[in-house]
């Protein structure tokens, strides 16, 4: 059964949160469609697709986004912080909004640094976090989610998961997208919430053999730690501290 804006807000309500919502069946990106939603309204809104035809992760990988699944976006303003600070929080915020929703449900989840959320050692979820500029200047946020509930994982079900196979029973989305939005959000306005703190406890890849590739190098070592920022400090073969702010990290049984 397809979901419909009224729905998700009727949820939104139930836990005392009001954004407005634009819901497609189908659609390119539910980012993109975010984006150009508060480029022409000027306000926040909650961009949900019943399926996404050109779903994006990070470097511009695709992710399968058929009917079943949460796929939603939302903005809201950037602060006076570091825009990569903010950048790499928003990612850790969602993941532990994410593995704090799934805990309800009954589905124990680690996160992969920095923006996948496994069950069991296969991808639940993916975050693609963005910052939008206006004139070279810092603008706002978007966070794009994609998360598997009912949805089918054909051909990839070696690295993929959803709730409904960790569960064995159908989960209603627009309450999974709901509550999710509520957590992130409830976890961002809380000025206690340690966010590096809660992260690193249930941060899959720290103390982990790790390869990472980008498009100049590949190398091995060992994920020791978060840097102030959030960006992942590894521990080389040859003993060099090297933090890494971007490409490809995977977790590795020995060091090769």
């Amino acid at each position: 059964m397809l979901l419909s804006a009224e729905e998700i807000e009727e949820q939104l309500k139930k836990l005392n949160m009001i954004i407005p919502v634009r819901y497609y069946d189908a659609i390119g990106s539910t980012n993109s469609a975010a984006k150009l939603v508060h480029d022409e309204t000027d306000k926040h809104y909650l961009v949900v697709a019943g399926r996404q035809t050109q779903g994006r992760g990070r470097n511009g990988r695709s992710f399968q986004s058929e009917f079943g699944g949460g796929y939603f976006s939302f903005t809201f303003s950037l602060g006076a912080e570091d825009v990569t600070t903010q950048l790499c929080g928003s990612v850790m915020l969602a993941a532990l909004a994410v593995r704090s929703v799934m805990e309800e449900y009954g589905v124990d989840c680690s996160i992969k640094w920095p923006n996948d959320v496994l069950c069991g050692g296969r991808k639940l979820c993916g975050i693609l976090s963005e910052v939008v500029y206006d004139r070279d200047f810092p603008d706002y946020m978007v966070i794009g989610i994609g998360i598997n509930v009912n949805n089918p994982l054909t051909g990839i079900e070696d690295i993929a998961t959803s709730t409904l196979i960790e569960t064995g029973r159908k989960l209603p989305v627009a309450e999974v997208v709901a509550r999710i939005v509520r957590r992130f959000f409830e976890m961002l306005s809380d000025k206690d919430f340690e966010v590096m703190t809660e992260y690193r406890k249930c941060c899959a890849t720290l103390g982990k053999n790790v390869r990472v590739t980008s498009p100049d190098e590949e190398f091995y070592g060992v994920a020791e730690d978060l840097n102030e920022k959030g960006m992942l400090v590894v521990r080389t073969q040859s003993g060099q501290r090297r933090v890494v702010s971007c490409g490809d990290v995977s977790i590795r049984d020995v060091l090769s």
